[in-house]
């Protein structure tokens, strides 16, 4: 029980206010990360930092999934079916089980009295771009059965080509904050500071 002693000692004593905690609201925006390492002779640092675009996807997924939920609702009690009885199941059965898992990987915290930081929301995050990836299936799906198979193809391979084109973009640009391989000047730090809530390091000369 040592190990579980000194666990539950450590969220006791956590330190307020630390400069790189964040609040639950900021983590589907990538509001903040958490610096882990910097050189003392250079901006060479390591800086958890997600990648914005597959971040900022699985947010939007989460939205339109949710988005879509109450509009099958509604329209269902309307006696409207916009699907069919075996793909909304299908549907409600994505939000049980990848909905449900990010929301009770996600909403307890609102509730926690401690220091957070953005890799407490890693566990919701992994639901949300597995929601993501369904609600994209699902969406296509839906485009392919009213437009047809033919032109809904080439434009998803053309849409998912750019969007990974995308994340490879960011994952080389900024894999320097991943693995601290690379000396950066600080105008090169200034270049990745996207966010102005991005609390990147730069020595001071």
């Amino acid at each position: 029980f040592e190990v579980q002693f000194k666990m539950l000692l450590t969220g006791q004593e956590n330190v307020k206010n630390h400069n790189f905690a964040s609040e639950p609201l900021e983590w589907p925006f990538l509001t903040r990360g958490i610096a882990y390492y910097i050189s003392k002779d250079s901006n060479n640092q390591v800086h958890l930092m997600g990648n914005i675009v597959v971040w900022y996807t699985g947010t939007i997924g989460v939205l339109l999934y949710s988005a879509l939920l109450v509009f099958y609702l509604l329209r269902r009690r309307r006696q409207v079916y916009d699907i069919s009885e075996a793909e909304f199941e299908a549907f409600c059965t994505a939000g049980e089980v990848l909905l449900a898992g990010y929301l009770v990987h996600y909403f307890p915290y609102f509730f926690y009295e401690r220091t957070l930081f953005v890799h407490h929301y890693l566990p919701a995050y992994i639901f949300k771009i597995m929601l993501t990836a369904f609600v994209g299936n699902h969406i296509y799906n839906q485009i392919r059965q009213r437009v047809g198979d033919g032109i809904t193809k080439s434009v998803g391979k053309c849409l998912l080509g750019v969007w990974g084109l995308l994340v490879l973009y960011v994952f080389y640009k900024f894999s320097v904050l991943s693995y601290a391989s690379t000396e950066l000047s600080a105008a090169q730090v200034r270049d990745l500071r996207w966010k102005d809530t991005w609390d990147l390091i730069i020595h001071k000369k």
